[in-house]
């Protein structure tokens, strides 16, 4: 039965009207480790254009409908779904003449601003069985007593609890000795069964009740009951049940009959009852889902944006998300994440819980969580291209290649600084591989080839490194100008040929992905360059007079190779072009006289790319230089650090310190 029928249903019933109000009942939202605590209710509330105050949970005791109410801070999802947490529960008691591990059952009351309230069904601990209370809910057609009123909720003389079988209940409908209730169900009925205990209340001192089940006018079951504390005219043997229970399904067009008559010649005035009397409604075979998602995800983003959220359900069905952790980063907007602030803690996150609420086949889904960690990252397929724009700052960058294709990155008129720059190659074992490297590194410390089993020139499980000899190319141009390296530093920008051996451990040569990792790169990219090795004579950084060996084989000459000393001789001296490198050796960094800002000794203005590393070699800022610019140090610590810097063509690297008194 669908939840807003009941509650017109209810509402007529208590004389109130309907204002596109309504309280769905969901489901029970299973907790992360499949037990009883952390679990929660989901419902549909919308109280309509004057809102609601409030929403309550109510938790019965299946024992005898005792009652807790929780007002503890519900959770507003999105639209008008809602999650509401169950409390702790007391289930240290069993459930009379059932076999379950059902211990409570539970309904969602909507409060009105105007104080009426609006009441779900109610749905047991195992999320599947619904029903409505006989008396409160759901009526019964027609009753007869042969004394005073029928009554529900309590005893014929008012009593509450009202106790049957030592055990005091909540929830009853009643009549003296002699009476009947009928129940008239439609073929459409949404129910499928009645449920109730049935009893003499229990501090009769006499009297005998004989009570019937009556099913579409056929007596099903007929037992006679004693009042507990009869001690006038029960069997002095007699030591129970006091308490029995009926279990009637509803199957098409039904007619159900509980009546109780007093045994012939006893006319004590006993009270029967009906106690937890209720009628479940319909439900299907459904089934539990689960939930699939990341525990973490990295959104590598450096400015705001959305992110469609993804998480999975057995039943394909669409989840509903909030925010748990991060709200000051982003908002939700049905399954669209908007990003409005990009952390600048990098240990910050933003959790997001998912949640499904069910669909005709599945139950409701148990919750899922997804910490998402904003990351400046970015990735480049091995077929892929990346363009990067001169002062771009990224967190992570990861590169794949293979021997066919290497991801490309390009920047474009600058530099760029990387945190972390990883390389990712794919290897085929005995073939050789053309390769570079950004920085002068030591392979086995920036890589995981020692931990996947591989050793430079190792006889059983090696990989190789060999780097190009333009001497060897001279002296026997007929072999391998490629030499193998005895060591595994490699130095930035220079093309060396690596492969990985054959091994036993992989019979098949599968290829091996071998990952490389550098810390705080200065990148400077050049689309340009195809692959090849390209060998020049370039005096241009070299100081006048210096001479420099060339070797030679001259066309049709045998024999030994030519060395050729190379003296750089200018004509000019006043216009050879700056040597950079002179320059940047002899650079100085100064501060200003009150220490706020540092300059370098630069002879001309040509732009340099600064970089500033503090003692953990952390980026702490880039800038483009011009001489005689001045860089800002007043938002920086006291400490040693290092200026990184590219002037012209060449690379040099300064300390220098910041005191206390800056």
């Amino acid at each position: 039965m669908k939840a807003r029928y009941i509650i017109v249903s209810i509402l007529s019933w208590l004389g109130l009207s309907v204002q596109a109000q309504s309280l769905e009942l969901k489901g029970i939202v299973a907790s992360p480790d499949g037990g009883l605590s952390g679990r929660m209710i989901l419902v549909k509330a919308d109280g309509g254009s004057a809102g609601f105050n409030n929403l309550e949970l109510v938790c019965f005791s299946l024992r005898d409908a005792s009652y807790t109410t929780s007002q503890e801070g519900y959770k507003h999802l999105v639209d008008d779904y809602y999650l509401l947490p169950i409390p702790s529960l007391n289930r240290n008691f069993d459930v009379p003449l059932l076999d379950t591990a059902d211990s409570y059952a539970y309904r969602v009351r909507l409060i009105l601003p105007d104080g009426n309230k609006i009441i779900s069904e109610i749905i047991e601990d195992n999320g599947v069985e619904r029903f409505q209370w006989i008396g409160q809910d759901v009526k019964w057609n027609a009753a007869t007593t042969g004394f005073g009123n029928v009554v529900f909720d309590k005893g014929v003389e008012g009593q509450m609890p009202l106790k049957v079988d030592d055990i005091g209940f909540n929830k009853s409908f009643s009549a003296h000795a002699r009476g009947s209730f009928t129940f008239n169900f439609a073929a459409d009925s949404p129910y499928s069964r009645l449920f109730t205990y049935y009893g003499v209340q229990q501090d009769r001192t006499a009297g005998r009740v004989n009570f019937v089940l009556n099913v579409n006018g056929a007596d099903k079951e007929s037992n006679i009951m004693y009042a507990k504390n009869n001690t006038s005219n029960k069997p002095a043997d007699y030591s129970g049940p006091y308490l029995r229970k009926y279990d009637v399904p509803i199957e098409g067009e039904t007619t159900i009959l509980l009546k109780g008559e007093i045994v012939s010649g006893d006319n004590s005035g006993a009270h029967m009852n009906y106690p937890m009397g209720r009628l479940y409604l319909k439900h299907g075979d459904y089934k539990p889902q689960e939930a699939t998602w990341p525990e973490t995800d990295i959104l590598a983003y450096n400015k705001p944006f959305t992110h469609t959220l993804d998480a999975g359900f057995t039943s394909g069905g669409t989840g509903l998300y909030y925010i748990t952790a991060g709200s000051e980063y982003a908002t939700i907007e049905g399954n669209v994440l908007n990003v409005h602030t990009i952390p600048v803690d990098k240990s910050a996150y933003i959790e997001v819980t998912a949640v499904q609420p069910g669909t005709d086949e599945y139950l409701t889904s148990p919750i899922t969580k997804c910490r998402f960690y904003v990351r400046n990252n970015k990735t480049v397929a091995k077929d892929g291209k990346l363009v990067l724009n001169d002062g771009d700052e990224i967190d992570q960058l990861t590169v794949y290649a293979d021997p066919e294709s290497r991801g490309q990155v390009v920047v474009d008129k600058g530099f760029v600084t990387v945190k972390k720059l990883i390389l990712k190659y794919t290897f085929k074992p005995g073939e050789w591989n053309f390769i570079s490297f950004p920085a002068n590194v030591s392979l086995s410390k920036i890589s995981d080839l020692n931990s996947l089993g591989y050793s430079l020139n190792d006889s059983k499980k090696a990989f190789y490194i060999c780097e190009y000899s333009t001497r060897s190319r001279a002296e026997q141009p007929g072999k391998t100008a490629w030499v193998k390296m005895q060591t595994d530093n490699v130095v930035k920008n220079k093309g060396y040929i690596m492969g990985v051996a054959r091994s036993a451990d992989n019979p098949d040569n599968k290829p091996v992905e071998v990952t490389f990792v550098f810390e705080n790169t200065t990148l400077g990219m050049d689309a340009s360059n195809n692959g090849s090795l390209n060998v020049e004579l370039n005096m241009m950084q070299v100081e006048p007079g210096t001479e420099i060996p060339v070797y030679v084989r001259p066309d049709g000459v045998k024999g030994a190779p030519l060395r050729v000393m190379v003296r750089f001789s200018p004509k000019d001296i006043t216009e050879l072009p700056v040597n950079y490198a002179n320059a940047l050796e002899e650079a100085r960094v100064t501060f200003n006289p009150n220490n706020s800002g540092i300059r370098l000794t630069l002879p001309t203005q040509d732009p340099a790319k600064v970089v500033i590393f503090d003692s953990k070699e952390r980026v702490v800022k880039a800038v483009k230089y011009i001489a005689p610019y001045l860089i800002d140090v007043t938002d920086m610590k006291p400490g040693k650090y290092q200026l990184y810097i590219q002037y012209g063509n060449a690379t040099a690297t300064k300390p220098f310190e910041i005191g206390e008194n800056k």
